[in-house]
């Protein structure tokens, strides 16, 4: 009887582990599906686990996999208690990513319910957490998140310094959706910082790309076409307006329905300007927009005689201006990061000099690592120039012997001695172009490190150029293939701007290194934008 009832335990404790490793391995499954952007199937299946059965790993990774399903399908999170449990837990293990994503997911969960000052805190969190490592995707979102709550407290310099982050990573991951999502907050960011040129610059390289931004959820095509229409509104008004009415009919937005009611206010139709601005006004989305469309609607009463409901409006948009600076006030964003990355600095000074010492072995390096691919594609080259010249000595041979023994067979001769020149000449070019990637190598670095400390290619020569570009070619395939396809064409000059522009330089920085002045810099960058490939 006894043995029975071990026997009977022992089932249910394996039965038990056999289960608790498939489900396991479910949550890993699910987590793959939301690598790969499978949202739909991610959610469905996390959703046919039972909770109650999990244990505290299980349970933890399953909150973050069901928020991060539910935040990913637009599914509003009313609560950051199930994240926070997630959070918990993995402040006790080593799983630095799973935490990471963890304050990621609930910075995103705070946002929505504006709770601002406390999502940039989390976000910050992950950031610490995450430095140092090569977590592309996370590392992007947390920057391209940050971005955004600078830019609704109008940080829009913090902003942009944010998206550039965030470009960097897209960059490096290669995804096409990422990038063009940066390009498009790049875009505004520069022209709410007066840099207009630059904004047009990046709105533009958006449009190759719009089709790899999923049509779900419609914002976001939407928001695009409507950032396309507001950069264009200085420089192509219909233009402007086909981009405009575009987003409407996608997704409608304060900011377009203001843009629209400018034009249309410029054409002189009042009644479409004003069914424009008070769509605006419905729209819940930025206090800003929806300020600037209650002050319109006000002075469009005001022109037709109704004083009345225009100092209400004006009274309304008032109130919701001390509102938000009030609410700018408390969250001080821009304080905030300061002082965490004032906070984090301290408490990483110890390794700084260890940081400055690497950083020196770094720069030495590089020259080494130049050397050996130098002397790595020389002996490569050696090898196969030895091996050419073994060939030709065959060849050599069996022509002096075809010759000696007398055959008849002048056809085969010529043959040979076909080859045998072909391969002589392979050998000169090999070894020629071996010198000339060397000199580019070598050149090119010594240029870049100018360049890179502060120097300008005022005394620059044609070939000064050459080298430049051809090394930062041979250096950075990402960059080399990313012009290639948004490009045709450019000349030296057109070709360190887009250098200079992906190495995440600002305008005076461009400036600077270029010899140009504003005017002159501007008109480089319209002649670039007739570069890109249509």
């Amino acid at each position: 009887m006894v043995n029975k009832i071990l026997l009977i335990l022992l089932s249910i404790i394996i039965l038990g582990c056999g289960k608790h490793g498939r489900i396991y391995t479910q949550l890993i499954q699910i987590d793959s599906l939301l690598s790969k952007e499978l949202t739909d199937s991610a959610l469905h299946e996390v959703m046919r686990i039972y909770p109650t059965t999990l244990s505290e790993n299980e349970l933890s990774y399953y909150q973050l996999l069901k928020v991060q399903s539910q935040y990913k399908s637009y599914i509003p999170i009313n609560s950051d208690s199930d994240i926070n449990l997630a959070i918990n837990y993995y402040k006790g293990t080593n799983d630095i990513e799973k935490l990471a994503r963890a304050y990621y997911y609930k910075a995103g969960i705070l946002l929505d319910l504006g709770n601002t000052k406390q999502s940039l805190i989390c976000l910050k969190e992950a950031e610490k957490i995450l430095m140092g490592t090569d977590y592309d995707i996370l590392h992007h979102n947390i920057y391209f998140m940050i971005a955004v709550i600078n830019s609704r407290h109008q940080e829009y310099q913090l902003a942009l310094e944010s998206s550039l982050k965030a470009l960097s990573f897209s960059r490096k991951l290669r995804k096409k959706n990422f990038i063009c999502h940066d390009y498009e907050k790049i875009s505004v960011y520069y022209e709410y910082i007066g840099k207009k040129d630059s904004a047009l610059h990046y709105i533009n390289m958006c449009i190759a790309m719009i089709d790899h931004i999923p049509s779900k959820p419609a914002i976001n095509r939407g928001g695009i076409w409507g950032n396309l229409g507001a950069s264009y509104m200085s420089v192509d008004i219909n233009k402007a307006k086909t981009f405009l009415l575009k987003a409407d009919s996608i997704a409608p937005q304060s900011n377009v329905c203001q843009c629209l009611a400018d034009i249309y206010l410029q054409q002189r139709d009042t009644a479409k300007a004003k069914e424009y601005i008070i769509k605006g006004i419905s729209i819940n989305e930025s206090p800003e927009f929806k300020i600037n469309n209650i002050k319109r609607l006000s002075k469009l009463e005001q022109e037709t005689g109704n004083y009345k409901r225009a100092n209400e409006l004006l009274q309304q948009a008032q109130q919701l201006k001390d509102s938000l600076a009030q609410k700018l006030r408390e969250d001080n964003v821009k304080a905030l990061q300061l002082e965490y990355d004032k906070n984090t600095e301290q408490r990483h000074t110890a390794t700084l000099l260890i940081y400055a010492i690497v950083g020196i072995f770094v720069v030495l390096l590089l020259g080494f690592a130049i050397s050996a691919i130098l002397a790595r594609q020389s002996a490569k080259a050696k090898k196969k120039a030895k091996a050419e010249e073994s060939h030709a000595v065959e060849l050599e041979n069996y022509a002096k012997q075809i010759e000696e023994q007398g055959k008849q067979s002048d056809k085969e001769l010529k043959a040979v001695n076909r080859q045998l020149a072909k391969i002589k000449q392979e050998v000169k070019e090999t070894g020629k172009e071996q010198r000339q990637q060397k000199k580019i190598l070598e050149r090119g670095h010594l240029l870049y490190s100018e360049l890179i400390s502060g120097g300008n290619i005022g005394q620059w020569q044609r070939q000064d150029f050459s080298d430049f570009i051809g090394y930062f070619r041979l250096t950075n395939s990402d960059y080399a293939e990313t012009i290639a396809q948004q490009y045709t064409d450019l000349t030296p000059t057109q070709s360190i701007l887009t250098i200079l522009e992906y190495l995440g330089k600002d305008d005076q920085e461009i400036m600077q290194i270029l010899c140009l002045t504003e005017g002159a810099l501007r008109t480089q960058k319209s002649r670039l934008r007739q570069r890109i490939i249509k």
